[in-house]
């Protein structure tokens, strides 16, 4: 036994010094990730990944993350049938061209309630549009509306709300986005619906995309992250045992590589300072030298430098600190996460590699602390796991409150899923190995409801921390920060404590 006692750290034990800045204003503090020489980097224009969790990565995350400027991690239980639909589905430029949110059209005289009700709940206005035989939209119900409506019946145009919104059918212009925002101002509007006509199967559709005043602002500053031309960025993981062990893995891999020029592939395990771990990192590397790497997890330099010498060009940090993790109660075994990303990202430096903090963000705050320290992107699941995007069907408790699940990918409900092709007996066997939460309460809170609400507080948080330190990019930030220690009563001074004292 070996006794390291030097005191280790999280999120909550830390904090940024203030530093003299000459920044002005905090829109010029540029959150992209810093390119470095011999470097890969991912295809994202800000350091946000949505975990590679069931409940959490599909194709409705994947597209919101890209469209605000970040990259989902589609999980390793996926069947290659649903990744296909997904890569297809974000490949589709006709759907992506305008970078805006899609919205889902519906006929009044082919499609019922019920129709319209599942589409609905899926997107991010949480509506349906309806146009009359294929003309023109006429207006929109929201998910409350058809509510009232049984779900067997067509939908009644006759009855359906004035139209709220502006309609326009020119070509989208990001250069027009003050304009387009001055005129939702002027005409009392949330929103501008630009239309699309095309034909299906020889027959007329209409596609849609929104604009909302919050989009307006938002895209002012940012793009959407494309993989390359109009391919929307997303990962792809898989276990080590996938890569090590199944040849159709491979040509899983180099299909969607030819088809779809996915490159950002994820060798994904809970313990990544394995030998079997990194025969799957030089598989990978063999077969697909051009492409992006990541591997983990790990919690140490050892570990770090361990898999970018083999072939990674990322590594995944991070044992323990997640919501709906359980390894460190089950064994022991793990690290306080911002001590494991300090050490982590300063071997990665030396190796011109970059890390990945996976678990524990839960706040801006966090993601702050994880990029000060070293880290070139952050991974989130529970923030991102209560979104009308992530992949969980919205439920609502006795009170009606709108809610969703999430499980951890050590839980049973994840082992079970993973392991459902396997024998009763071996899947009983690997079913006694359980490190993670089954299930749990997140509950959609209104002002944090979609994927662009949250990474907009988590961008302009990142931001203003940036311009404390006086960093008007990424790389600054990470050199200039100055990170201290407190106690849990200086933590608890620096929340919100209004009701403690009334």
């Amino acid at each position: 036994m070996k006794l390291i006692e030097q005191p280790q750290f999280s999120f909550n034990d830390a904090f940024i010094y203030q530093n003299l800045s000459d920044i002005n204003s905090r829109t010029s503090c540029n959150v992209e990730p810093q390119k470095r020489k011999l470097t890969k980097m991912l295809h994202s224009n800000s350091p946000f990944i949505s975990a590679n969790m069931n409940a959490v990565s599909g194709k409705r995350m994947a597209e919101a993350m890209a469209i605000h400027w970040g990259v989902a991690c589609l999980p390793q239980d996926m069947s290659k049938e649903r990744k296909e639909a997904i890569l297809k589905y974000l490949h589709n430029d006709e759907r992506y061209g305008y970078g805006l949110v899609s919205v889902v059209v519906v006929n009044n005289q082919t499609d019922n309630v019920i129709v319209a009700k599942q589409l609905a709940k899926k997107k991010e206005l949480n509506a349906v549009f309806v146009n009359v035989e294929w003309e023109d939209i006429i207006g929109y119900y929201t998910k409350e509306m058809l509510d009232a409506y049984p779900e067997s019946e067509k939908i009644d145009v006759s009855i359906m709300p004035p139209k709220n919104f502006l309609l326009a059918k020119e070509e989208f212009n990001k250069d027009n986005l003050s304009e387009y925002y001055q005129t939702m101002v002027d005409a009392n509007q949330d929103f501008i619906v630009f239309i699309k006509e095309k034909e299906v199967n020889w027959e007329k559709r209409i596609l849609g995309w929104a604009l909302t005043k919050k989009h307006a602002v938002r895209y002012k500053d940012y793009n959407p992250a494309y993989q390359s031309d109009k391919n929307l960025s997303v990962i792809l993981s898989y276990g080590v045992n996938q890569i090590n062990n199944d040849v159709k893995c491979l040509e899983e891999i180099e299909h969607f590589q030819k088809t779809y020029n996915v490159d950002q592939l994820l060798v994904d395990t809970a313990h990544g300072t394995q030998e079997n771990v990194i025969h799957a990192v030089k598989t990978l590397r063999l077969n697909f030298p051009e492409a992006i790497i990541i591997a983990g997890n790990v919690c140490t330099g050892e570990g770090t430098k361990a898999l970018l010498e083999n072939g990674a060009d990322g590594v995944k940090v991070g044992i323990g600190p997640g919501a709906m993790c359980e390894t460190r109660m089950q064994t022991g075994v793990g690290r306080p996460q911002l001590s494991a990303i300090i050490e982590c990202a300063k071997a990665a430096k030396e190796l011109n590699g970059w890390i990945i903090a996976d678990g524990g963000i839960k706040t801006p705050r966090d993601a702050c602390l994880a990029l000060a320290a070293g880290a070139s992107y952050v991974m989130m699941g529970s923030v991102l796991a209560g979104t009308l995007e992530s992949v969980a069907e919205i439920k609502y408790d006795l009170d009606n409150k709108p809610y969703k699940q999430n499980f951890g990918m050590a839980s049973g409900l994840a082992v079970k899923e993973r392991n459902q092709k396997l024998s009763p007996f071996e899947q009983a066997r690997r079913m006694r190995f359980q490190e993670g939460i089954s299930t749990s309460m997140i509950y959609i809170k209104p002002w944090m409801e979609t994927v662009g609400e949250v990474l907009d507080m988590f961008t302009t948080g990142l931001q203003s921390s940036m311009s404390y330190v006086g960093a008007r990019n990424l790389q600054e930030y990470t050199d200039k920060s100055i990170i201290g220690i407190q106690t849990s009563s200086g933590y608890t001074e620096g929340t919100p404590h209004w009701k403690r004292m009334n």
